[in-house]
């Protein structure tokens, strides 16, 4: 039988007679042989002057503060100028595919015109052809009339 003090403000433990208990603070208790190592290991106070000297001070949580938001706006920035030159290159990208296009509407123009002048030049042949073939048919029927 191993007698301990339970040192924690609650415990479950194995007693003698491999059942599991429940021991408060300041109680004497009897751990089974086979609990002694876990019930031993876990039934610390704590060292509360060293768990408070590891604990980050106001000081420290608003450094660490600080420095997370002057992280993030670093990254914002960067992410305003990536932004920034995006916008850019597509305002220039926009401008040069109006050019573009207003170039091509000035072909499509000009070729228009052009095709309307030579189709006034067809239609000027045409007319000055028929014209002409009235006459060529009387000048071929005239002979035959004189023969």
């Amino acid at each position: 039988m191993a007698a301990r003090t339970i040192k924690l403000g609650f415990v479950v433990y194995t007693d003698v007679y491999g059942r599991p208990e429940t021991g408060h603070l300041g109680d004497e208790v009897d751990v089974h042989e086979d609990d002694l190592e876990r019930f031993d290991r876990l039934n610390v106070v704590p060292d509360v002057v060293g768990v408070a000297a590891a604990a980050p001070t106001q000081t420290d949580l608003d450094e660490a503060v600080a420095a997370a938001v002057e992280a993030k706006e670093a990254e914002l920035a960067a992410a305003r100028e990536a932004l920034s030159a995006d916008a850019e290159q597509l305002e220039a990208t926009e401008v040069a595919a109006r050019r573009a296009i207003e170039a091509e509407v000035a072909n499509v123009v000009a070729a228009k015109e052009e095709l309307a002048r030579e189709r006034e030049a067809f239609e000027a042949e045409k007319a000055a052809a028929a014209q002409a073939e009235p006459e060529k048919k009387t000048a071929a029927r005239a002979p035959k009339a004189q023969a």
